[in-house]
């Protein structure tokens, strides 16, 4: 059994309770209008996620909240009659819904439809406000989809409206007021089209009929209309109770056709008889109908063609003649459903019901008969079907559906896919439409070509500004091949034709649409557009027609080769126009050159030609120029970034505010020729201000504004504009045109005005004011005006003054030329020096042949001639100008001459010098040993050196020149870029640097262990017993070299000396101690053996000295016996000193009062050691004391001896 816990609880009492089951959420509003949001967890409790107060200037009623699902998880709620508050909790958003109209209404009830996605209001005033909702794609991914609403209809039922609801299939709104009820019926604009003939619903008991080609058929039946069916002749009505069928003729005159969007013109040929009525009775000028046949029935899903009315009822469908007469009937089982929609066409009835079931059944044959049933398959998940449709041959059936979305409501939403059953291969098909608008509102086949399948489709996007309608409309009609083989292929996408409700079939080359009433205009509602791949087709004949569908087909499905042979048949021009357009659209700019040539458009095949390496978006670009295709144009050049074809079709068609537009925002690079070209079309149309002002924004106002007027022969007016013009081009070009008329005055000061310089100077020679035009050049810094005036100077033979201008303006030739026709000698070193070399050269042969052979080889060195400047200033015995400015590309071959020359001269610092330059190093190296010339580092620093062997021997060579010289920093460095290191520790260890020689063994030491050992080895001649860091580095160096026996020795030598300066045996026991670690470290085992055996014996006799020392206050006796024993050992001098034994001997007699015995000891020291200081072993207070007298007791004397002697110890 259940049971029932309490999860949580409220402050006041709960007003409406909901639960979002596939969320597992609970909202729960309370009277004091308070909104909770919980969340159910799997063991019953509820969580609460949030909280929000509903603020409402009413008085708090529970009984005056209405909340209900209006969609998968989103709350409407009205408090006390307020404006509904919707509440998207998925995406996190509410707000109001519009009232327009009725903003001061009460609201009473409310109501959903989940098949209509319909939400309805009841008010006190009356009205019935319906909302319609949508599904849109949001503002970002994360969002996903948002349901918007909009008003769909507003209805006024009269007096208060108490309750409001939905009835079966939504089809019926029941209103409840307190006297009475209402029941509002939802009035549907019916319309069908049967081959090229159509009926539209205008009124609830009216229908225009619009036969093929003719006058529209205005007629009124007896019923109210639910349903309309039409075939060739016969059109029937129903209402649920009665059908109502009517004949009528196409015969009458034909429609205005002058109007190519309502044109409903069959092709010339008999392709449409078989549509057209089978006979006329009539008067030739009216359009006939005949009187109407009624048969009862409450069927609501009917329909007819030329033979049979069928009435589909439950799970059967009547065959009936069009006067009522049962001819055949059509059932299946139960378990299939009851019928849920009924469609025909020539010769095929498809019929679909409410479990998924589509049947298709022929009717063509004497005994009709079924062709295909087939279920759904369930794995499509289909809630239901909406319409299914057959094509014209009965092997494809399209249909649409509605999917069921998870929620609260059970909301119904359009499928966005397009299914189609192959009947042959018992096949499903499908394609999803969200990216071509939206999901399928209306699908149709083509009348007569069984592979062409039309689909309009309607959806939603958000707005993308807050003033606008939280959504927008967009819909596309696709057009399709479907085929077995290819499946679903789509060749084409357009907008509905503007003011178009609704797509209404299909008969290539036309697309049938219903137009959108507008009140007060007349009411032709049916719009014929041929669709957009077969514009100008309109009148074509039949094969030409077959031949374009083919080529479509095969375009779209990539069979290149199959759509160029369905061209074979086409002929005329119009026909490969209209083929061209469709290569463009379906982006085949390839065939498209075929269709241009076959149009004899040789332009449009050679630009195709040009641009084909260019990019398919530039072709198809190019082909749509010369098509006018502009939004193909635009939509090319975005794709492929040249916004300059967009820029020249728009200047081709003459559209300059769109070539403007687009030169100023997308192509500025040819923004000035846009104007260009604008100025000369305004030129051309007379617009003579506007070319002016074009051409002012083009940059080309200095030329063509001057012929533009002058061309009018309006000079005063162009002179008005130029004086007007701050434009120095212009003001030159005035003063040109003034100077070819002679008026010089005006030409000057126009020139003067536009800054030319060199035209006021020319102008004032010609006047003969040459001062003024040097005056005016010179000011202005103008290098032209200056050499025009010395032209005029040379003219007049006035050469200095020529000569000084030719060199204020730079131009140097012509006054070296002048210097040298006029001997002017002095004028042209200085000239020579500021030119060109080889004005430089010729001044300097100028003066070789005049034998100045000082200037020419400054000259000759100047202009490059290096060997040509040496020889002759070799000559002439002057060259220490030349080295100074030799280059330092100099040829070697003539440095050497110049070193031979300095040798000759006794001035070998000048010649090494020079060898160094010339790269001579061995002849430099020995003119250094030669004359011990000094080598400093700028020097040696300047040779320049490889890693080749060469290069290593001559920096040895160098390193051992400077060890001659003591350049021992110098050497060192030489040796180590040798590669010569330990020469290199050598020089260094003589420069006795030692923070150098450290940091050289610690850098170089790794490569060649030996440098550790010598830096070991000079760290240890200096007073490293006071220096920590020396020692550090001794026993780390000897470490790093693996010099066991020298790290030994050093280990030695630290026990000498913590004995001869310190008497501290223990200190120099440990010493020993890391002696004897590090010989064992040495490979050579003989001599680990013959070195350890030493140091052992060492290490023994030294311990016992230590012992007896450490043992003196505890045990005489045995200090006595140890030390008697070490004086007896051979040689133990070298290791314990025998003074430092007879020392502890005295002492310690001395301590116990045994001074007879000392002195016997102090006497035997003295023998055994000859000419020792015997202060240096014992204290000169124990020897006087001893010498004063034998076994003089010392008294106090001896107490204080005996006190510092522990005090030494």
């Amino acid at each position: 059994m259940g049971h029932c816990t309490e999860s949580t609880r409220t402050d006041t009492s709960i007003a409406a309770l909901l639960v979002l089951e596939h969320k597992d959420v609970v909202v729960v509003v309370t009277s004091n209008l308070l909104l909770y949001q919980f969340v159910l967890t799997p063991d019953g409790k509820l969580t609460q996620e949030s909280e929000m107060k509903l603020s409402t200037a009413v008085k708090r009623d529970s009984k005056a909240i209405d909340a209900i699902w209006a969609g998968p998880a989103t709350l409407a709620l009205s408090i006390g009659g307020q404006p509904i508050w919707i509440w998207d909790i998925e995406n996190e958003e509410n707000y109001v819904l519009p009232m327009t109209g009725t903003e001061k209404a009460r609201i009473n009830c409310i109501a959903f439809s989940n098949q209509k996605n319909m939400l309805v209001a009841g008010t006190d005033s009356g009205h019935v406000v319906i909302w319609k909702g949508r599904f849109v794609l949001g503002e970002d991914d994360e969002r996903g989809r948002t349901q918007v609403w909009e008003m769909h209809s507003k209805t006024n039922a009269g007096g208060n409206v108490d309750e409001v609801a939905w009835g079966a299939h939504s089809r019926l709104l029941t209103v409840r007021k307190r006297s009475a009820f209402k029941i509002l019926t939802e009035q549907v604009m019916h319309k069908r089209l049967w081959g090229r003939n159509a009926a539209i619903q205008t009124e609830q008991s009216r229908i225009v009929i619009y036969p093929g080609g003719k006058e529209s058929i205005s007629r009124a039946v007896e019923l109210r209309i639910k349903g309309l069916a039409l075939s060739r002749n016969h059109f029937a009505v129903w209402n649920g109770t009665s059908v109502e069928i009517q004949e009528y003729s196409d015969s009458g005159p034909a429609r205005n056709l002058t109007s190519s969007n309502t044109s409903l013109a069959p092709p010339t040929d008999s392709r449409l008889d078989w549509f057209l009525a089978a006979w006329n009775d009539s008067p030739a000028d009216q359009p006939v109908s005949i009187a109407a046949s009624s048969i009862s029935t409450q069927a609501m899903h009917i329909t007819l063609d030329d033979s049979y009315l069928y009435i589909a009822l439950g799970n059967r469908v009547d065959m009936c003649n069009h006067q009522g007469i049962a001819k055949g009937v059509v059932s299946w089982a139960n378990v299939e459903g009851d019928v849920a929609g009924v469609e025909c066409i020539a010769n095929w009835l498809c019929i679909t019901t409410n479990k998924n079931y589509v049947k298709l059944i022929e009717t063509g044959t004497p005994s009709p008969k079924q062709s295909a049933s087939k279920r759904i398959d369930r794995k499509l998940d289909l809630h239901s079907l909406i319409t299914a449709k057959p094509n014209a041959n009965g092997t494809m059936i399209s249909f649409t559906a509605n999917m069921l979305l998870p929620g609260a409501s059970q909301l119904c939403q359009i499928d966005t896919r397009i299914y189609v059953y192959d009947v042959e291969r018992d096949a499903t098909m499908s394609l999803d439409l969200a990216a071509y608008g939206g999901a399928p509102v209306a699908h149709w086949w083509d009348w007569e070509d069984p592979r062409i399948l039309i689909c309009q489709t309607e959806g939603q996007r958000r707005g993308s500004d807050e003033k606008e309608s939280l959504s927008a409309d967009s819909s596309q009609v696709l057009s399709f091949f479907v085929t077995s083989a290819q499946g679903i292929t789509v060749y084409s996408s357009h907008d509905p034709p503007p003011g178009t409700e609704m797509l209404i079939g299909a008969y290539m080359p036309f697309q049938y649409y219903v137009k959108r009433a507008v009140p007060d205009e007349p009411q032709d509602l049916l719009v014929s557009i041929p669709a957009k791949d077969l514009e100008g087709l309109e009148d074509t004949d039949t094969s030409t027609l077959k031949s374009m569908l083919d080529f479509s087909f095969h375009l779209a499905t990539g069979n290149i080769n199959a759509s160029l042979k369905s061209l074979k048949h086409v002929k005329n021009p119009s026909t490969w126009t209209t083929l061209a357009r469709l290569c463009i659209k379906t982006r085949r700019p390839d065939i498209a050159a075929l269709c241009f040539a076959n149009m004899g458009n040789a332009p449009a095949v050679r630009e195709l030609e040009r641009v084909a390496d260019q990019g398919e978006d530039v072709a198809i670009a190019v082909g749509a120029m010369f098509l006018g295709m502009e939004a193909e144009v635009e939509e090319a050049c975005r794709h492929c970034g040249r916004w300059d074809f967009v820029n020249r079709f728009y200047q081709a068609r003459n559209d300059w505010e769109k070539a403007l537009q687009i030169a100023a925002t997308k192509d500025r690079i040819h923004l000035k020729s846009t104007f260009f070209n604008f100025a000369r079309w305004l030129e051309e149309i007379g617009d003579q201000s506007g070319a002016v002002a074009a051409f002012e924004k083009s940059g080309c106002e200095s030329f063509e504004i001057p012929r533009l007027l002058l061309s009018n022969n309006d000079a005063q007016e162009l002179e008005k504009y130029i004086s007007s013009n701050s434009s120095k081009a212009l003001k030159k070009w005035w003063a040109q045109y003034s100077e070819s008329h002679a008026d010089l005055t005006t030409a000057m000061q126009y020139y003067e005005v536009a800054g030319d310089t060199l035209s006021v100077a020319r102008i004032c020679c010609l006047i003969g004011e040459e001062e003024r035009a040097i005056d005016v050049a010179q000011k202005a810094g103008s290098k032209s005006a200056l050499y025009h005036i010395a032209q005029h100077y040379e003219a007049a033979n006035k050469i200095t003054e020529a000569i000084a201008l030719y060199t204020q303006s730079t131009h140097l030739r012509p006054a070296i030329r002048l210097a040298k026709e006029n001997n002017l000698t002095t004028h042209l070193t200085s000239l020579a020096l500021q030119s060109s070399p080889d004005c430089v050269l010729d001044v300097a042969r100028y003066f070789e042949a005049r034998g100045m052979g000082d200037r020419a080889a400054v000259l000759y060195l100047k202009g490059g001639a290096v060997a040509k400047a040496v020889d002759i200033g070799l000559t002439f015995g002057d060259v220490e100008d030349l080295v100074r400015n030799l280059p330092p590309d100099t040829d070697p071959a003539i440095l050497q001459k110049l070193s031979a020359h300095y040798k000759a001269q006794n001035n070998p610092a000048e010649a090494l010098h020079l060898l160094l330059l010339a790269k001579k190093f061995d002849e430099a190296l020995a003119l250094v040993e030669l004359h011990n010339i000094p080598l400093t580092e700028e020097l040696i620093d300047g040779i320049p050196y490889s890693d080749s062997p060469e290069d290593k021997q001559l920096l040895t060579q160098i390193a051992d020149l400077c060890m001659v010289q003591e350049k021992w920093a110098l050497a060192c460095k030489k040796y180590t870029q040798a590669g010569e290191r330990l020469k290199a520790m050598q020089a260094l260890l003589k420069s006795g640097e030692t923070d150098k020689i450290v940091f050289f063994a610690n850098v170089s030491g790794s490569r060649n262990r030996q440098i550790y050992i010598l830096a070991s080895n000079y760290l240890q001649t200096l007073a490293w017993r006071s220096n920590a860091s020396h020692l550090k580095h001794i026993i780390t160096f000897y470490t790093k070299a693996k010099a066991w026996e020298n790290l030994a020795s050093f280990y030695e030598s630290c026990a000498a000396v913590e004995v001869d300066e310190f008497q501290n045996y223990e200190k120099a026991l440990g010493a020993m101690k890391e002696a004897a670690k590090v010989v064992e470290k040495i490979k050579d085992g003989s001599k680990r053996t013959t070195v350890l055996d030493a140091l052992d014996i060492k290490i023994s006799l030294m311990s016992q000295f230590v012992q007896a020392r450490e043992t003196a206050k505890t045990d005489t006796i045995a200090t006595f016996q140890i030390c008697e024993g070490l004086l007896q050992t051979p040689d133990i001098d070298q290791t314990i000193r025998q003074g430092d034994i007879y020392a502890l001997l005295i002492e310690l007699h001395v301590a116990n009062g045994y001074y007879p015995q000392a002195q016997d000891l102090l006497a035997r020291m003295q023998d055994c050691i000859p000419g020792m200081n015997v202060g240096y072993y014992l204290d000169e207070r124990i020897v006087d004391a001893l010498r004063g007298g034998a076994g003089a007791a010392p008294g106090s004397e001896a107490g204080g001896v005996e006190e510092d002697i522990q005090v030494v110890e």
